[in-house]
Protein backbone atom coordinates (compact mmCIF):
# COMPACT_ATOMS: atom_id res chain seq x y z
CA UNK A 1 0.00 0.00 0.00
CA UNK A 2 1.36 3.58 -0.76
CA UNK A 3 2.55 5.24 2.34
CA UNK A 4 5.87 7.37 3.25
CA UNK A 5 7.54 4.20 5.53
CA UNK A 6 7.01 2.65 1.62
CA UNK A 7 8.93 4.92 -0.31
CA UNK A 8 11.82 5.02 2.34
CA UNK A 9 12.17 1.29 2.13
CA UNK A 10 11.93 1.41 -1.86
CA UNK A 11 14.50 4.05 -1.52
CA UNK A 12 17.19 2.60 1.30
CA UNK A 13 16.11 5.81 3.22
CA UNK A 14 17.83 4.75 6.55
CA UNK A 15 16.25 8.07 8.81
CA UNK A 16 12.40 8.26 8.50
CA UNK A 17 12.57 11.70 9.55
CA UNK A 18 14.42 13.30 6.39
CA UNK A 19 11.96 16.01 5.92
CA UNK A 20 13.97 16.38 2.22
CA UNK A 21 12.51 12.35 1.22
CA UNK A 22 9.12 13.50 3.25
CA UNK A 23 9.05 16.42 0.65
CA UNK A 24 10.24 14.09 -2.44
CA UNK A 25 7.04 11.62 -1.29
CA UNK A 26 4.30 14.29 -0.48
CA UNK A 27 5.27 16.11 -4.22
CA UNK A 28 5.06 12.70 -5.90
CA UNK A 29 1.63 11.58 -4.64
CA UNK A 30 0.65 15.13 -5.37
CA UNK A 31 1.75 15.35 -9.21
CA UNK A 32 0.29 12.01 -9.50
CA UNK A 33 -3.61 13.45 -8.01
CA UNK A 34 -2.60 16.67 -10.49
CA UNK A 35 -1.94 14.45 -13.60
CA UNK A 36 -5.16 13.07 -13.33
CA UNK A 37 -4.84 9.17 -11.74
CA UNK A 38 -7.99 8.49 -10.02
CA UNK A 39 -9.18 8.74 -6.47
CA UNK A 40 -9.88 5.08 -5.75
CA UNK A 41 -6.55 4.19 -6.65
CA UNK A 42 -5.64 6.21 -3.91
CA UNK A 43 -8.16 4.92 -1.78
CA UNK A 44 -7.70 1.12 -2.58
CA UNK A 45 -3.98 0.68 -4.09
CA UNK A 46 -2.89 -0.41 -6.66
CA UNK A 47 1.08 -1.53 -7.94
CA UNK A 48 1.40 0.78 -10.46
CA UNK A 49 0.68 3.49 -8.24
CA UNK A 50 2.70 2.81 -5.70
CA UNK A 51 5.82 2.27 -8.32
CA UNK A 52 4.73 5.62 -10.20
CA UNK A 53 4.95 7.91 -6.62
CA UNK A 54 8.06 5.69 -5.09
CA UNK A 55 9.84 5.87 -8.87
CA UNK A 56 9.05 9.82 -8.91
CA UNK A 57 9.85 10.23 -5.51
CA UNK A 58 13.49 8.85 -5.90
CA UNK A 59 13.96 10.67 -9.01
CA UNK A 60 13.41 14.01 -7.37
CA UNK A 61 15.25 12.44 -4.07
CA UNK A 62 18.39 11.36 -5.87
CA UNK A 63 18.89 14.46 -8.58
CA UNK A 64 18.23 17.44 -5.89
CA UNK A 65 21.97 18.24 -5.77
CA UNK A 66 23.91 18.79 -8.95
CA UNK A 67 23.78 16.65 -11.46
CA UNK A 68 26.14 17.46 -15.17
CA UNK A 69 23.66 18.63 -17.66
CA UNK A 70 24.35 16.12 -20.79
CA UNK A 71 23.80 13.13 -17.87
CA UNK A 72 20.47 15.22 -16.38
CA UNK A 73 19.04 15.24 -20.34
CA UNK A 74 19.58 11.47 -20.59
CA UNK A 75 17.84 10.47 -17.72
CA UNK A 76 15.27 13.07 -17.69
CA UNK A 77 14.41 11.73 -21.27
CA UNK A 78 14.56 7.96 -20.32
CA UNK A 79 12.82 8.61 -17.03
CA UNK A 80 9.71 10.68 -18.89
CA UNK A 81 9.19 7.97 -21.29
CA UNK A 82 8.72 5.48 -18.23
CA UNK A 83 6.85 7.67 -16.33
CA UNK A 84 4.62 8.82 -18.85
CA UNK A 85 3.71 5.20 -19.60
CA UNK A 86 2.64 4.30 -15.93
CA UNK A 87 0.62 7.65 -15.82
CA UNK A 88 -1.11 6.66 -19.15
CA UNK A 89 -2.22 3.42 -17.62
CA UNK A 90 -3.42 4.80 -14.42
CA UNK A 91 -5.66 7.25 -15.83
CA UNK A 92 -7.66 5.05 -17.90
CA UNK A 93 -7.92 1.82 -15.40
CA UNK A 94 -11.62 1.35 -14.62
CA UNK A 95 -12.85 1.24 -11.07
CA UNK A 96 -13.61 -2.56 -10.08
CA UNK A 97 -17.08 -3.35 -9.28
CA UNK A 98 -17.32 -4.91 -5.93
CA UNK A 99 -19.18 -8.20 -5.46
Amino acid sequence: MLCFEGFCEYAKISDPADNTARLCYDAAVQAAKDAGVPGWLFERGHPVLELFVYALALHWYDNRGFTPLVTLETLDEYSKRVLNGMLCSLRYLSEPEEG
